[in-house]
């Protein structure tokens, strides 16, 4: 795998997330950073989203980039 001379290197925006995440003030703002950040980090994604199974076993995706 190869990384952009733009891209971050991933232990600094670990630690950026660490920080943003302890201010969030929400379950929902914490994934929602955790998407940012994850688009922001791997090279060439261009959505990224989370899907959560519910215990009735239905599927939710409360963030995304989309």
């Amino acid at each position: 795998m190869t990384r952009s001379v733009d891209s971050p290197q991933p232990l600094p925006a670990l630690d950026e997330l660490t920080r943003l995440l302890l201010a969030a003030g929400t379950v929902k703002d914490v994934l929602r950073r955790v998407v940012i950040a994850a688009r922001h980090v791997i090279p060439g994604t261009d959505l990224v989203s989370i899907t959560i199974r519910d215990e009735d076993g239905t599927a939710t995706t409360p963030v995304g980039t989309g």
